[in-house]
């Protein structure tokens, strides 16, 4: 399950058209988050992600819809009611599904 959650958010790092490093530097920046891949990467292998940092990385890779995937819900925000998800890259997932045999569900 780690593993999973891993590659998906490495999934997403790419899919917004960044390396590694370069999302580390931005949460560093924006964030003041360690500026170490190494921990970053160890994070994300132990599956320590906290919520609070799910969400600063989604807004550094430009996702401005953050919320649950569920279908049918909704978040509030700025007083609006919107439907969010953070599956903007379906064709990364499919090539990944490609290169590793495995089907999607």
């Amino acid at each position: 399950m780690k593993s999973n959650i891993r590659n998906e958010i490495k999934t997403q790092i790419v899919c917004a058209g960044y390396t590694m490093q370069e999302a580390v530097d931005l949460l560093h920046e924006e964030y003041g988050w360690s500026d170490s891949v190494s921990n970053f990467s160890g994070k994300l292998q132990r599956g320590l992600l906290r919520y609070r940092e799910a969400v600063e990385l989604a807004d550094v890779l430009g996702y401005n819809n953050w919320g649950p995937c569920k279908s049918g819900a909704f978040v509030g925000r700025g007083g609006a009611m919107e439907r969010v998800s953070f599956h903007a890259c379906v064709e990364a997932k499919d090539a990944q599904s490609a290169t590793t045999g495995q089907k999607r569900p």
